[in-house]
């Protein structure tokens, strides 16, 4: 028996809709996010260890410090610490960036995949010899661990930093 494909008409109102900005993708200092999915769209801890503005240093200085702690709570054999680091990486529904359709229910980090990182981490020479020292490395080390897994674990540690440029961003 052949199934029918369920369609369902999403709601295209973007954040400037929403607020009644009154500008286009062109005219703002951010990404005009959809309320009601997510856009095909990633950040990238390289991007922001490459940049020279002090909010982007900011932010490269929060993931590499956090990933270094998680690091070296491997090295030392710390498990529960780092399991609770690597466990508290949900995915950031709120940021409406990823590959949910529909409405954003990503998964993000959960406390399966924390495992499975820090058992990689664990036995990973790079890892316990210091190579590895950058987020976006786990990518190439890491079944299950792509640029969408990179980008809610970068925005998690740096949702901080999201939130005050939010806030500027509202001020203007």
């Amino acid at each position: 028996m052949k199934r029918k494909r369920k369609t369902q008409k999403i709601n295209s109102t973007r954040f400037s809709d929403y607020f009644k900005l009154g500008k286009s993708q062109a005219e703002l200092d951010f990404v005009d996010i959809p309320l009601q999915t997510d856009i095909s769209l990633f950040v990238d801890p390289y991007a922001l260890s490459i940049e020279n503005d002090l909010w982007f240093i900011e932010c490269n200085n929060l993931v590499v410090d956090y990933f270094q702690l998680v690091i070296n709570s491997i090295k030392a054999k710390e498990l529960q610490t780092a399991k609770v680091l690597l466990s508290n990486l949900h995915e950031p529904n709120d940021t409406h960036l990823g590959l949910s359709r529909g409405k954003p229910s990503g998964r993000g980090v959960g406390s399966v995949q924390a495992g499975a990182i820090y058992n990689q981490l664990k036995d990973s020479k790079a890892a316990l010899t210091g190579k590895l020292q950058d987020l976006s490395d786990c990518e190439l080390l890491i079944p299950g661990i792509s640029n969408d897994k990179i980008s809610d674990i970068t925005i998690n540690i740096i949702r901080s930093k999201l939130v005050e440029y939010t806030e500027t961003q509202c001020e203007l």
